[in-house]
């Protein structure tokens, strides 16, 4: 069976190349949910060396910026291939940033995307419930869950 290599952005299947965004939402609730959404992305069931996860900040807030910084280096620690990304371009703010990082060295050879808002939680199957829609189906782009 094939496993795709996924980027998960927040944030993913058997032999596939993943990737996970997490974006955050306001300060209060990033200040609320920001180390449990990590952990929660960082433990998806997925082939950890098919799994990376950017997080993506847009505050102005280095106390904020340096939590979450540290909460990447604990999971990053423990092998989880995790990048924090504090953007300073503000052009399109949310979708701008997410473009920016799309257009990163590093996120090339990953096949999938999957994108959290910081408040939402994904169930940790939630990669090998969705990145099957995908197989040998070129047509499909994007599945919304």
């Amino acid at each position: 069976m094939r496993t795709w290599r996924v980027r998960v952005m927040s944030n993913l299947w058997f032999s596939s190349r993943f990737r996970c965004i997490m974006k955050r939402r306001t300060k209060i609730l990033l200040t609320e949910v920001y180390e449990q959404s990590i952990s929660v992305v960082c433990q998806m069931d997925w082939p950890k060396d098919h799994f990376l996860v950017q997080i993506l900040d847009d505050s102005d807030d280095e106390s904020i910026q340096w939590l979450i910084k540290a909460e990447v280096s604990k999971w990053s620690q423990q092998g989880i291939n995790i990048i924090y990304r504090h953007c300073l371009v503000r052009t399109g703010y949310k979708f701008g940033n997410l473009k920016y990082t799309m257009s990163c060295d590093y996120v090339k050879g990953y096949e999938f995307v999957a994108i959290f808002d910081v408040d939402f939680q994904p169930n940790p199957d939630f990669l090998k419930q969705t990145v099957p829609h995908f197989k040998d189906n070129p047509e499909l782009g994007l599945v919304q869950a």
